[in-house]
C-alpha cells in the first residue's frame, strides 16, 4: 500500500460557492505538482459509488448536509454524511490517510464524539466550521499526508517459513505506529508469527490473520534504529481486552513496555518494545527446543525458572472450595470435542489403550465434586511456546514472557500447562511429537529421568526435558491432581479448536491434538482417580462407533 506521493483528492460537496472555493484552490496546489487530480461528488450516491471503487484517495473533503441523488435538494440532518463517514472508515483495501468533515452543521453532532472518530479510524482528521481557515486546514492535511507516504516500511522475507502478505490496512496501522514515535521514518522488520482465525457462527467479527513481527523503528536525521519492538497486528473485535491485558502486564512485569495501540476498520495494531536487557534480536524459544539435548539441559532448569518468576509475578495466589467441573473452560462445545475427536481417531487406531478425551471430560464437565483449588488473581491467558522470547548472550540465555492473552483470575498452574502443551502441538516437526514424548504420561508427574536420555531425537528429548521441569514448577503450587486436570483442559480445548479455526490455532499436526487429548486423558485418571466413578471407553469401542466394526 506505498501510495504515491501526488495527491488524489475527493470532495464531497453541493454548495456552489464552496465548490468554486475549493477549485481555485486546487488549481493551484496542482500547478506545483503537490496535488495530482481532484474529483467531484455532489451527492450521496455519486460519492458512495466513488468511495466503493478502487481509487487511491488520500484526502477526502466531505459536507455533512448532502442531497440523497444529484438534482434533488439537501437533505434534511447530517445522516447521509455520516453514513458516507462509515464508508470512508470501512475503506480497508484502500485506506484514506486524511478526513476532513467541512460543514456548517457540526452543532447537529456530538463534536467530541466525532472527532475522537476521525483521530481513531485516519491518520489525520479533523473537524472544520465551513468558511473558517479552511485554506490553512487543508494545508496541514497535506503537509500530514506527504508525512504518511514517506514512512518507510521495509519486510525481509520469510525464509523456509510461510506468512500471509501485508494487507493495505495492515500497513496503515505500522505507518500510523510509526508516526506515533514522533521522531520515527520508518520500520525495518521480520515475520515472528502469523495464525489465521476463520469466521464462525458465533464469532465472524473475530476472524482474520493475527500476525506478528519484530523490527525495529528507524529513526530520523540518521539516529539509526531503535530498541527492537514486536509489532501485533490482529482483529479489532475484542482488541481492548488484548489492549488491557498488555497494560496490565506492563505495571507487573519490567520488562514489557507497550509504545502505541491503535485501531482502524477491522484491524488493531499494538506496539510494545523488545523483552530483555540487550539490544540484540530475540529468538523464539521453539527454536531453542531444537539445539542439541546436551545444551539444552544445561539451560532448562534456569529458563523455567524464569518463566515461572513472572507468571507468578502476574498476581496474588489464593486458595479456594469449587466444584470440579467449575475450573474447567466452559467455552469448549462437548459435541463439538467429540466431532473432532471421531475425525481424528482412525489416524491412531493402531494405538491401544488409548482414553476417550470427550467421554472424560464429559464426565468430569458434570461432575458437582468439590475440590479445593489454588487460583491466581491474574494469569497471561495465552501461554504458548511463540510468545516466550529468549535472549541469547555470553552470560547465558533469558526467557521472557509477552503477548498476553485475556489477563484474568484462573487455577494458578493454568499457564504453566498452556507451556507444557503447546510444546508438544505448536511445533514444526516432521514427528508425530506427543507420540515421541508419550513416556510424559505413561508415569507420575515427574517422570524418570531415563525416560529423556532414551528420546529418539534431540526434540523430543529437550521437549521431554522442559515438560519435566515445568512440572517440577508445578509441583511447587499445586497438586499433582489439580495440575493433570490442567493439561487435560487445555489438551481437549486445543482438539476442540480445530473445529473452527482453519489455521488449526497453530497446530502444526491434527493428529498430534487427537493423540495428546488422549494421552492426557489417560494420564488423569491414573493421577486423578478419586475424581471418577468410572472408567471411560476404550479406543477399540471408539472404532466401534466411529467405524460400525464391533
Amino acid at each position: 500500500m506505498s501510495y504515491p506521493r501526488p495527491i488524489n483528492v475527493l470532495i464531497i460537496e453541493d454548495e456552489k460557492d464552496a465548490l468554486t472555493a475549493y477549485d481555485q484552490m486546487f488549481k493551484r496546489l496542482s500547478r506545483f505538482g503537490i496535488v495530482s487530480s481532484v474529483r467531484y461528488a455532489y451527492s450521496y450516491q455519486q460519492a458512495s459509488e466513488a468511495l466503493k471503487g478502487s481509487r487511491i484517495y488520500h484526502l477526502v473533503i466531505l459536507d455533512l448536509q448532502l442531497p440523497e441523488e444529484l438534482g434533488l435538494p439537501a437533505a434534511q440532518g447530517v445522516n447521509l454524511g455520516l453514513a458516507l463517514l462509515k464508508e470512508c472508515e470501512s475503506r480497508n483495501d484502500y485506506p484514506i490517510p486524511a478526513l476532513l468533515v467541512v460543514s456548517g452543521h457540526l452543532g447537529t453532532t456530538y463534536q467530541a464524539d466525532l472527532q475522537s472518530e476521525l483521530a481513531s479510524y485516519f491518520f489525520y482528521g479533523r473537524t472544520i466550521t465551513k468558511g473558517m481557515r479552511l485554506r490553512k486546514d487543508i494545508v496541514a492535511a497535506i503537509r500530514q499526508i506527504r508525512k504518511y507516504c514517506d514512512i518507510g516500511i521495509h519486510i525481509r522475507d520469510g525464509g523456509e517459513y510461510s506468512y500471509p502478505a501485508i494487507s493495505p490496512r495492515d500497513e496503515d496501522l505500522l505507518r500510523r505506529a510509526v508516526a506515533a514515535q514522533e521522531i520515527a521514518i520508518g520500520v525495518d522488520l521480520k515475520w515472528w508469527a502469523a495464525e489465521y482465525g476463520a469466521a464462525s457462527e458465533v464469532g465472524a467479527d473475530f476472524a482474520g490473520w493475527t500476525s506478528t513481527l519484530m523490527g525495529q523503528f528507524v529513526l530520523d536525521q540518521d539516529r539509526g534504529l531503535s530498541r527492537p519492538t514486536f509489532f501485533k497486528i490482529f482483529p479489532s473485535r475484542g482488541s481492548e481486552h488484548v489492549v488491557w491485558s498488555t497494560r496490565i502486564m506492563q505495571q507487573k512485569l519490567e520488562h514489557v513496555k507497550l509504545l502505541s495501540s491503535i485501531t482502524a476498520g477491522r484491524r488493531c495494531i499494538l506496539a510494545t518494545q523488545k523483552v530483555g536487557a540487550a539490544n540484540c534480536e530475540p529468538i523464539q524459544f521453539s527454536h531453542i527446543l531444537n539445539e542439541d539435548r546436551a545444551t539444552f539441559q544445561e539451560q532448562a532448569t534456569s529458563l523455567v525458572g524464569q518463566i515461572c518468576e513472572q507468571v507468578s509475578a502476574l498476581g496474588d495466589e489464593y486458595t479456594q472450595e469449587c466444584s470440579l467441573k467449575g475450573i474447567f473452560d466452559r467455552d469448549v462445545a462437548l459435541e463439538d470435542l467429540k466431532t473432532q475427536w471421531e475425525r481424528y481417531v482412525p489416524s491412531i487406531s493402531a494405538q491401544t489403550h488409548l482414553e476417550n478425551p470427550f467421554q472424560t471430560r464429559k464426565e468430569l464437565s458434570m461432575s458437582d465434586q468439590a475440590i479445593y483449588c489454588t487460583f491466581q488473581s491474574c494469569h497471561h491467558g495465552d501461554l504458548n511456546i511463540t510468545n516466550i522470547a529468549v535472549d541469547k548472550a555470553k552470560a547465558g540465555l533469558s526467557a521472557f514472557i509477552f503477548d498476553a492473552g485475556y489477563c484474568s483470575r484462573e487455577v494458578n498452574v493454568r499457564d504453566l500447562a498452556m507451556i507444557e502443551v503447546t510444546s508438544l502441538l505448536h511445533q514444526a516437526t516432521d514427528v508425530d511429537l506427543p507420540d515421541a514424548c508419550r513416556s510424559a504420561y505413561e508415569a507420575d508427574v515427574l517422570f524418570a529421568e531415563d525416560a529423556i536420555n532414551n528420546a529418539a531425537s534431540d526434540l523430543a528429548a529437550n521437549t521431554l526435558r522442559l515438560i519435566r521441569e515445568i512440572r517440577a514448577q508445578a509441583l511447587k503450587r499445586a497438586t499433582p491432581e489439580i495440575y493433570a486436570l490442567m493439561v487435560f483442559d487445555i489438551a481437549t480445548r486445543q482438539l476442540w479448536g480445530l473445529s473452527f479455526s482453519v489455521s488449526r490455532n497453530k497446530i502444526k499436526n491434527p493428529t498430534s491434538a487427537a493423540r495428546l487429548a488422549s494421552l492426557a486423558s489417560g494420564w488423569l485418571r491414573r493421577n486423578a482417580c478419586q475424581y471418577f466413578e468410572k472408567q471411560s471407553r476404550t479406543i477399540g469401542e471408539d472404532m466401534a462407533t466411529v467405524t460400525g466394526v464391533q
